[in-house]
């Protein structure tokens, strides 16, 4: 799916996500690799999502 292609992703939706998956090291010696699989994988999610949102908010400025 291109970012044309998206549905509009607000900033509300950017900010919930950011705030239920914090961007943080794991602090949990005994945290598995999969856990942080997990993590990076919703902050793979979040950070396409503020791409969309960004380039969305960009072609409206711009009026494309």
């Amino acid at each position: 799916m291109k970012f044309k292609d998206f549905p509009n992703v607000s900033a509300d939706l950017i900010e919930a996500l950011a705030d239920a998956f914090p961007n943080k090291l794991p602090d949990n010696p005994l945290i598995t690799i999969q856990e942080v699989n997990v993590s990076q994988g919703q902050q793979q999610v979040i950070g396409y999502l503020r791409a969309i949102y960004e380039k969305q908010n960009k072609n409206i400025l711009e009026g494309k």
